[in-house]
C-alpha cells in the first residue's frame, strides 16, 4: 500500500507544480476524476 501512496503523493506534486507555473494548463478536479476512472478501467474493466 504504500507503493500506491508514493504514486499519489508524485502525482499530487506534479498538480500543485503545474498549477504554480502553468494555472491555465492544470488540470481540474473533474479531468483528474475521469482520468483515475479510465485507467481504473483498464486494470480491471466493467462488464
Amino acid at each position: 500500500m504504500q507503493a500506491i501512496g508514493r504514486l499519489l503523493q508524485a502525482m499530487l506534486l506534479g498538480v500543485v507544480a503545474q498549477s504554480m507555473f502553468d494555472p491555465a494548463s492544470a488540470p481540474t478536479g473533474e479531468q483528474l476524476a475521469q482520468a483515475l476512472r479510465v485507467q481504473a478501467d483498464r486494470v480491471s474493466p466493467s462488464a
